[in-house]
């Protein structure tokens, strides 16, 4: 699944962590099927990098990429 190095394929998403290589990894199980994602975590951690590389490495690649930013409101 992997190639020659933690990045190959991903080079705007930087980082050689465990971590890092586990999210690159679901990323080459995701992208290539025909399932929606949904990237959850903590501000600046890269989600927007994620979702633009499943998008780039899918089979949708040349299709609209709908990218949806959930209204924080409080009760």
């Amino acid at each position: 699944m992997n190639g020659n190095g933690v990045n190959d394929g991903f080079e705007n998403i930087g980082g050689a962590s465990r971590a890092r290589r586990k999210v690159l990894d679901l990323v080459r199980i995701v992208a290539p099927t025909d399932s929606t994602a949904l990237t959850e975590a903590e501000t600046g951690t890269g989600k927007e990098l994620v979702a633009r590389a499943i998008h780039e490495h899918s089979t949708r690649r040349d299709r609209l990429r709908v990218r949806v930013l959930p209204a924080i409101s409080s009760p």
